[in-house]
């Protein structure tokens, strides 16, 4: 039987990271995740069994060659800056994630 292929999408984040952690140890998987910035990739005895991808899910040709052949997609990747941000101006981030789902939808 053929692996399937997942993608987590902010693997780098809270969330992100432990889908890695949980899934990137399951030999019926093959892991990919995607990272923005090359210093919050972890090191691969931080999270084993994941092959990362650079991209930034807010343009679209990073996100069409991103999902390309993956079977399940997990979406946990946001902008965000933070707690005050969040709660003084919460309309910062809108507009990114807004585009990087979209993007992510109809892909």
């Amino acid at each position: 039987m053929n692996k399937q292929k997942i993608l987590i999408c902010g693997g780098t984040g809270f969330i992100g990271r432990n889908l890695c952690q949980h899934f990137g140890g399951d030999a019926s998987y093959e892991v990919s995740a995607t990272y923005r910035k090359p210093e919050d990739v972890p090191g691969e005895t931080e999270v084993p069994g994941v092959e990362w991808i650079q991209a930034d899910l807010t343009l679209k040709d990073d996100v069409n060659r991103t999902v390309q052949g993956m079977d399940i997609i997990l979406q946990a990747a946001a902008t965000t800056s933070g707690a005050k941000d969040i709660v003084h101006q919460p309309y910062l981030h809108v507009t990114d994630n807004v585009v990087m789902n979209a993007y992510l939808f109809r892909a």
